[in-house]
């Protein structure tokens, strides 16, 4: 208080007063167009229907076509694997071969030839008990056949002909054994038919 007064001297712009802040707009947003009706519908919609499939009409002819085609597949399944079977096929085969050595014999019976008649008797034979014994054919001679067969057996009276015929020396006949060797040959085919029987 006791001090001299001092002059001040203020220099430099007026101070502007900020501007003020920015309030939120709080305004109402425009309402939103209301929506356009649906259009009239001019025909009725389908009608669903609640009856179940396992009682409708078209369900038992369907269910009959699923098992046709079911059991057709399984008896296609059936017949390949009992066609590629190798047993069957072999045993399909020895029929063949035994149906073709019976024509052969019969065919050179009729032409009188005794030792080629002998010879595919012999070979059908041999392929029948192959069948039924499940053993080479061409590897059974008369000796197997004799512990196999009882002593009186055509099939053994038979090998024992056609040996005789294939080994001995032609000697000349006045009857040709060819009826007694074609009824020696039904009669063991016939014999073996009755032992392979179940």
């Amino acid at each position: 208080a006791a001090s001299p007064p001092q002059k001040i001297a203020i220099t430099g712009a007026d101070v502007i007063p900020p501007p003020p802040a920015a309030t939120p707009d709080t305004t109402p947003p425009p309402p939103r167009p209301a929506s356009l009706p649906a259009p009239p519908r001019l025909q009725d919609s389908a009608i669903a229907n609640l009856l179940p499939l396992a009682f409708r009409p078209s369900f038992p002819p369907l269910l009959n076509a699923a098992s046709a085609a079911i059991l057709t597949g399984l008896l296609l399944r059936l017949a390949r694997r009992r066609w590629s079977d190798p047993q069957r096929r072999a045993r399909a085969a020895q029929a063949r071969d035994f149906r073709h050595l019976l024509a052969q014999a019969d065919s050179l019976a009729q032409r009188g030839d005794v030792p080629g008649f002998f010879q595919a008797g012999r070979r059908a034979l041999q392929t029948r008990l192959a069948e039924i014994w499940q053993r080479p054919g061409q590897a059974l001679a008369l000796a197997d056949l004799t512990g196999q067969l009882p002593p009186d057996s055509p099939v053994i009276a038979f090998f024992r002909e056609a040996d005789l015929q294939e080994f001995s020396p032609p000697t000349p006949r006045v009857n040709s054994p060819l009826p007694q060797g074609q009824a020696l040959l039904q009669q063991a085919l016939h014999s073996l038919t009755a032992s392979s029987a179940p």
